[in-house]
């Protein structure tokens, strides 16, 4: 059996919590049931901003058209960006990884790069701390694609076995799995804790 030498986490969901309401409380003409929908990566506008296919300017185009609404780009980029905050605990269960120094650590996410800089402005531990992130927006690949979780292992110097991989979706658990990796699908940080092979903390 191999030795987990990795440990690989999700963003989203994961690392930080995401709650479209946030956005629609703001810009109520932004209908929640349709951000929520939009949002669930299934909108081909939507997993092309992702994939670094389409520039901000254009994303902002597709989210007046899908909406039916006229909100500037600085208002789009509010909205689409303001609806983060802290996992709880997580932070301070990262930390703990990282100075243990047992495991590398490292990230990926389908993310864009309005939600990137986001994130190292709001939450700079995250940036401090994940050097080599694997992000879709850069890697021109989503989740669970094989490509993802392999390149993700190459940006922690591991080959898949011996990595181990944390995401909030089951289809994304399985993904992992298939090239190799252990996989655990988050739930919450006690939960995690828990599961987390004691020598590594």
């Amino acid at each position: 059996m191999a030795t987990i030498r990795a440990v690989i986490f999700d963003l989203g969901r994961v690392l930080v919590t995401i709650d479209p309401s946030r956005a629609a409380a703001r810009f109520p003409q932004l209908r929640l049931d349709e951000i929520i929908k939009f949002s669930a990566a299934d909108d081909p506008q939507f997993q092309a901003f992702n994939r670094g296919e389409i520039t901000p300017e254009k994303f902002h185009v597709a989210l007046g058209e899908k909406f039916g609404v006229a909100l500037s780009f600085a208002e789009v980029h509010a909205a689409w960006t303001g609806i983060f905050s802290p996992m709880p605990g997580m932070r301070e269960l990262v930390g703990e990884l990282r100075a243990a120094g047992q495991v590398k650590l490292g990230l990926l996410s389908d993310t864009d790069p309005w939600h990137w800089e986001f994130i190292g402005r709001e939450f700079p531990w995250i940036k401090e701390t994940f050097l080599r992130p694997t992000l879709s927006f850069q890697i021109g690949v989503l989740k669970p694609a094989a490509a993802a979780f392999l390149r993700a292992a190459a940006n922690v110097d591991e080959p898949p076995e011996n990595c181990l991989f944390i995401d909030d979706r089951a289809d994304n658990v399985a993904g992992a799995r298939a090239v190799g990796m252990s996989a655990v699908q988050f739930r919450d940080a006690a939960t995690l804790r828990r599961e987390l092979p004691l020598k590594m903390l």
